[in-house]
């Protein structure tokens, strides 16, 4: 019978802990592979419409790098990332999956490839969206998709509740 302060216990304990922080670890410094089966012949404008804020989305997007620029309005007719608020949209486009039912859908995006090429992409978000979720659908637009088994807090994660702003392992310029 082991004792609850028994040093076979402690020896356990410890080690349970020791792999739970290596497991996570791990996690936070593995590589991550981003797809990206499209990309841009040029550096892409960013679009916003009406009521769409860019300040922050554009700030983070070219911290890290990526290949855009801000337009001070609507880019109608111009081959470009164009950013609108509009819940009919996200209905439109949401996966009709019975998973994706539990799964909250901030933005949506629809983008046109042409012999690899991206050549138009359109993001709808949620009225009220975070910037996690613009710079998120903005980086589909840029080509990139979402990783297998990404770690919580990566920029491309599926599941908005666990998106975040930190890690942009594999999205590449």
């Amino acid at each position: 019978m082991i004792r609850y302060n028994s040093p076979w216990l402690l020896a356990g304990g410890l080690v349970a802990a020791v792999a739970a922080a290596v497991f996570v670890g791990w996690g936070r410094v593995r590589s991550v592979e981003v797809p990206r089966p499209a990309r841009w012949a040029h550096v892409a404008s960013v679009c916003p419409g009406p009521g769409v804020r860019l300040a922050e989305p554009m700030r983070l997007l070219l911290t890290h790098e990526q290949a855009v620029r801000a337009e001070p309005g609507a880019c109608d007719g111009r081959s470009a990332i164009h950013v609108e608020i509009s819940e009919a949209d996200i209905d439109r486009l949401r996966p009709s999956e019975a998973t994706w039912d539990a799964v909250e859908v901030r933005g949506v995006y629809e983008r046109t490839i042409t012999l690899g090429t991206i050549t138009d992409c359109r993001v709808y978000v949620a009225d009220g969206a975070d910037t996690a979720a613009i710079v998120h659908e903005v980086a589909h637009c840029l080509g990139h998709d979402h990783p297998r088994n990404a770690p919580t807090g990566h920029v491309m994660h599926p599941d908005y509740a666990r998106l975040g702003l930190s890690d942009w392992r594999g999205v590449t310029p």
